[in-house]
């Protein structure tokens, strides 16, 4: 997988390392680890997001800016900004993005402006769902859980009939998804379901089952499907 991010980044018009700005001010490990991607970076299309900077005390924001910029000037990339930002409260956003939309190149459409995305239906579906179940449990189980398309089938009638697996890797995390008498789940179902049907222009019909299946971190198909080398 790092492998692939490395190589993808070597496609981009531009790139933007996001950093947890806590850790940095908790003094962690991040700042050397830091400094070994910026020894690989390029210089002219690269800029450092500080996220998280509202959860670091107020008057300990500019060390953390000046501990980001000294990491960068070390390695020679004194252009870099370094922008302090809050996704979950959208402070600092408009000025990252308008500095990714500075070195975007102007150039023709790639594909049409009415294509939603050029990722495979199936695989579509799977991010929708796994979407919604990150939304419904928040912090409970964010990285635990996968989401597979097993059936994906155009009915006569024009409607689309999709059957996911959520998958876990304990009982007690299936009942976490589960939810009372399905509560969660069916939330989960009903959400997927409009935002799919949304997408793709037509009626759908989801079906959800919850799955324990605790080595699917270890299954290479869940790699291979997005194009990653799971020995990367």
């Amino acid at each position: 997988m790092v492998k692939s991010a490395w190589a993808s980044y070597r496609d981009a018009d531009a790139a933007v390392l996001i950093l947890d700005a806590l850790q940095v001010y908790k003094k962690s490990k991040v700042i050397s680890e830091v400094a070994e991607l910026l020894s690989r970076v390029r210089k002219n299309d690269f800029c450092v997001a500080a996220n998280k900077i509202d959860a670091v005390p107020l008057k300990e924001r500019k060390e953390v800016l000046a501990l980001l910029r000294e990491a960068l000037d070390e390695e020679q990339l004194n252009d870099a900004p370094v922008f302090a930002i809050s996704a979950l409260h959208g402070h600092g956003i408009d000025s990252l993005l308008d500095w990714v939309m500075e070195k975007m190149p102007k150039g023709p459409w790639l594909y049409p402006d009415d294509d939603f995305t050029d990722m495979p239906a199936r695989l579509l579906a799977a991010e929708v769902t796994r979407e919604k179940v990150f939304f419904a449990l928040r912090n409970e189980l964010p990285y635990e859980i996968a989401v597979e398309t097993t059936s994906y089938k155009e009915k006569d009638d024009g409607s689309i009939r999709i059957t996911q697996d959520i998958l876990v890797r304990r009982n007690s995390q299936k009942r976490i998804v589960t939810g009372r008498e399905g509560a969660v789940v069916k939330s989960i179902g009903m959400k997927s379901r409009a935002e799919l049907s949304k997408i793709l222009g037509t009626t759908v019909h989801l079906m959800l089952t919850v799955k324990v299946r605790q080595q699917w971190k270890e299954d290479k198909w869940q790699y291979e499907q997005w194009g990653l080398d799971y020995n990367a």
